[in-house]
């Protein structure tokens, strides 16, 4: 190419100038040398594949990962879905003793889900106080400390504010820090990785229920990483006035599944059964309390009706006052 020729023809010229006797290709007009090794005695020269992918843009801002939780009304609480429809929190009865698992143990979930559990059996006291301490948390950062008394957070729950319910929350508090789960579902346990891992409370600090001081700041911090299970959809609200007044295990066990669903499936009475962790020794026993948390769903107005058809199979329909936490502006 002659030195009088344009620049733009220079640049358009092809891409391999020259390749001198070592083997080595020269670019023109980009100033860099690609370097091809001649074959060993005996082997074959195979080309290594190119990486098409177009590189970052450093221009380009790295997308923003939310530190959190979002912002739900005063009268609802947030859970996600999987805590919600799985045997996380069991319907055990209070009067008998809590299993313990020393490895992590399979539970029951639906189609899709993977969810093992180490630790003290949690139960659907220990998820009112973990639907209370979200929802503290929903106000700062994921990871900051979480400050309350333990008075308040009784009151709201509605324990007793006494050395039995000082006890109580902090027993709680003691199962959900040292209790660790593994959740993945078929869209990550392929790659073995877990949507979830860990306890849901990081670290717990709070004064004994017989201490002089007894509105002293008890402190939690969460998991950042919680807040995974706290996607756009990934997480239903709870009217936690109605979870309140129900007063049986099973009730608000079906009141958290339920609100997950606008227009809930119709499932067997024996799959419920395993969801919710019931230890009845008969189906027959399960199906009985079934009916009578149902009926107690119906009189709070968040279910219209239900039934059970001759194959066993749970029908229930969701009435618009039930549904009325969907329609809350954020707080």
């Amino acid at each position: 190419m002659l030195a009088s020729e344009p620049l733009l023809a220079r640049l358009s010229a092809p891409a391999i100038r020259d390749t001198d006797g070592a083997g080595t290709k020269r670019e023109a007009g980009r100033g860099r040398i690609a370097f091809r090794l001649p074959p060993l005695p005996g082997h074959a020269y195979t080309a290594m594949p190119q990486d098409r992918s177009s590189p970052p843009n450093p221009r380009l801002p790295l997308p923003v990962q939310p530190t959190q939780l979002p912002l739900w009304h005063e009268r609802v609480r947030g859970l996600p879905n999987p805590i919600a429809r799985f045997s996380l929190f069991t319907v055990g009865n209070q009067n008998e003793p809590r299993s313990f698992y020393r490895e992590h143990r399979t539970i029951q979930t639906l189609a899709g889900w993977v969810l093992t559990v180490r630790g003290e059996e949690l139960r659907q006291d220990d998820e009112d106080v973990f639907l209370q301490l979200i929802h503290l948390a929903r106000c700062q950062p994921l990871g900051e400390a979480v400050s309350f008394t333990a008075y308040s957070f009784l009151k709201e729950l509605g324990w007793k504010r006494s050395v039995e319910g000082y006890n109580r929350l902090k027993a709680s508090f003691d199962r959900l820090q040292f209790t660790s789960i593994r959740l993945s579902s078929d869209a990550t346990s392929s790659d073995g990785f877990y949507l979830y891992q860990g306890a849901l409370v990081r670290k717990f600090m709070g004064k004994s229920a017989d201490s002089d001081e007894p509105k002293s700041k008890w402190t939690v911090w969460l998991e950042p990483e919680i807040i995974k299970l706290f996607g756009p959809s990934a997480y239903t609200q709870v009217w936690w006035e109605q979870r309140l007044r129900l007063r049986s295990a099973l009730a608000k066990y079906l009141h958290s599944y339920f609100s997950t669903h606008e227009a809930p499936y119709p499932l067997k009475v024996e799959t419920l059964k395993g969801l919710t962790g019931s230890r009845a020794a008969r189906l027959t026993d399960f199906r009985k309390a079934l009916r009578v948390a149902l009926q107690q769903l119906v009189a709070e107005g968040f279910l219209d009706a239900w039934t059970i058809d001759g194959s066993d199979i749970v029908h229930v329909t969701r009435s618009t006052r039930g549904k009325a936490a969907k329609v809350l502006p954020a707080a």
